[in-house]
């Protein structure tokens, strides 16, 4: 009997040390008073905004660890500029009407100063730049945070960022810009390398250089094709005269229709 009792404690002991090992540790909420401030780690969130502060302190979302933050306890450097998106446990998303999430941006940039990471518009190429940022300020986000910017659905942005290239950018040439890696760098990483223009703008310089030599080169040739069909219009054989001014006028309409529109309309 005894060793049967014996028995089932050890068994017991054993199953309860199994599953506490397998449970995940817990993090510690550091939070500190001092008079009538409260902290969290070295931030002050004495007025961090109710709406959020289940879903962000409760629930220890804004421990480092939780941020991507090797410090024991949450710093100034881990949320305002370490975290890529220390907002993401905000309940809301952006929008035109005042809600949490305005609330919450507010706090941020109180408790970090003002220094609020933003998109740059160097990481896009700048055909796009005024066509991408007017579609997230219509998304409910005027001053492009990287908190707002990462808080919207990447899909459509991902789409909006093709279709401003379609719309903005050469059509002839191969964009080396993808969406959907600079929507991830800026979100999961922090921040998104230059876009190198170099070599877009060097795309851009032949092609104006191809346009601006043929349009004087054909514009030459048709000035000096009108030109003889002018002289041949007013010389004394008319019937003939005016049958070749005719043609040599319409050699330079079609030169221009067949060479400058398709250089100017495809390049």
């Amino acid at each position: 009997m005894y060793k049967s009792k014996l028995w089932l404690r050890l068994t017991f002991l054993l199953l309860w040390e199994t599953a506490n090992s397998e449970m995940p540790p817990k993090e510690a909420r550091i939070l500190k008073k001092r008079g009538n401030t409260t902290y969290f780690g070295e931030i002050d969130i004495t007025t961090f905004p109710s709406c959020a502060y289940t879903n962000c302190i409760t629930s220890n979302q804004l421990s480092p660890a939780r941020l991507g933050c090797v410090e024991p306890e949450l710093t100034t450097s881990c949320l305002c500029s370490q975290a890529p998106t220390p907002l993401a446990c905000s309940p809301e998303g952006p929008s035109d009407e005042d809600n949490c999430w305005s609330d919450l941006e507010d706090w941020f940039a109180g408790a970090c100063n003002g220094s609020v990471p933003q998109v740059e518009a160097a990481t896009m190429p700048e055909c796009i730049q005024d066509c991408v940022f007017t579609f997230v300020r219509n998304e409910g986000c005027p001053a492009a945070t990287r908190n707002c910017f990462c808080i919207l659905p990447a899909t459509p942005i991902v789409k909006a960022g093709t279709d401003c290239w379609s719309a903005n950018c050469s059509r002839k040439k191969v964009p080396s810009f993808e969406p959907s890696s600079w929507h991830d760098d800026i979100c999961d990483l922090g921040s998104a390398v230059d876009y190198d223009q170099s070599g877009y703008d060097e795309y851009l310089t032949k092609v104006r250089r191809v346009r601006l030599s043929m349009a004087i080169l054909v514009g030459m040739i048709s000035v000096i094709l009108v030109t003889a069909a002018i002289c041949l219009c007013t010389s004394s054989d008319e019937s003939e005269s005016a049958a070749g001014g005719a043609a040599l006028m319409f050699v330079a309409v079609a030169l221009v229709l067949l060479i400058i529109v398709p250089v100017y309309t495809a390049m």
